[in-house]
């Protein structure tokens, strides 16, 4: 049971769940003594509002991946950099893992390999860009968070997009999974010019995309169907190549592929 004392914030006077049990003498004493001051009524009416029977669903869920979280976005300050398209943020309340959504940076360090250089060309640039301490707001898509609890976002520096910096800078590949479509089409149009001038990291004929590398690396295939955000063709995972680079969009689910984008099985 929760209890609100309205204008501060929320405290538990006992929790079954938790066995955690709170006296409320103290409570009972400080309205008590109130009726022996000379001013009976002032202190009455200074006592906060109390709401024994508020309900755990009433009250705000901070929790940015629980289906009913009513935030809208993450302000705070980095704390750390894990690679090219990781960072950590704290809010002042929790530190959240961010995944850069709509980008993929070579690896670092994935099941204790790493894609080398141009891994740590990209982490360190991404370090360079936000430093520990930079002031960040993540701004979500449709999915807010992945499997492993990591936040799905957009970091924003002020008003600069970090995630589509990363792919200006040619360290990143866009990397488009449907429902999170909201900024595809212009990362597509980033990564293009740095595909066709051969920059960065589509400079080097030797390294694999981040997204296919982590498939060889676990000894597996491709899992995600294969689309093109200029048309509606969408293919079986094998077939990713049958779209260039900056042009793919995958979906995770066939059931995703929504008119006027139609499934074509070959």
């Amino acid at each position: 049971m929760k209890f609100r004392l309205v204008g501060t914030k929320d405290f538990s006077i006992f929790s079954l769940k938790k066995h955690k049990t709170i006296s409320v003498l103290s409570l009972f004493f400080a309205i008590a003594s109130s009726f022996y001051s000379p001013n009976v009524s002032a202190h009455w009416n200074s006592l906060p509002t109390l709401s024994v029977f508020e309900e755990p669903s009433q009250i705000l869920n901070n929790d940015p991946c629980n289906a009913n979280s009513s935030v809208r976005n993450i302000s705070g300050y980095i704390t750390k950099v894990s690679d090219g398209d990781t960072v950590k943020v704290d809010n002042g309340e929790e530190i959240f893992s961010i995944r850069m959504l709509g980008i993929d940076t070579p690896e670092t360090k994935y099941f204790g390999k790493s894609q080398g250089y141009w891994g740590e060309v990209a982490s360190e640039t991404l370090h360079s860009i936000l430093p520990i301490g930079t002031k960040v707001t993540v701004k979500f898509d449709r999915t807010r968070c992945d499997g492993w609890k990591r936040v799905l976002g957009y970091v924003y520096m002020g008003t600069k997009n970090i995630n589509r910096q990363m792919l200006e800078e040619s360290l990143a590949v866009n990397y488009c999974i449907f429902p999170n479509i909201q900024h595809c089409q212009d990362f597509s149009e980033v990564t293009k010019k740095s595909v066709a001038n051969h920059e960065g990291i589509f400079g080097d004929r030797m390294l694999e995309l981040p997204y296919v590398w982590r498939k060889k690396i676990r000894n597996g295939k491709m899992d995600k169907y294969v689309g093109s955000l200029y048309k509606n063709e969408v293919y079986y995972p094998q077939h990713y190549e049958r779209f260039g680079i900056a042009e793919r969009i995958f979906y995770m689910r066939q059931k995703d592929v929504l008119p006027p984008k139609r499934f074509v099985k070959e």
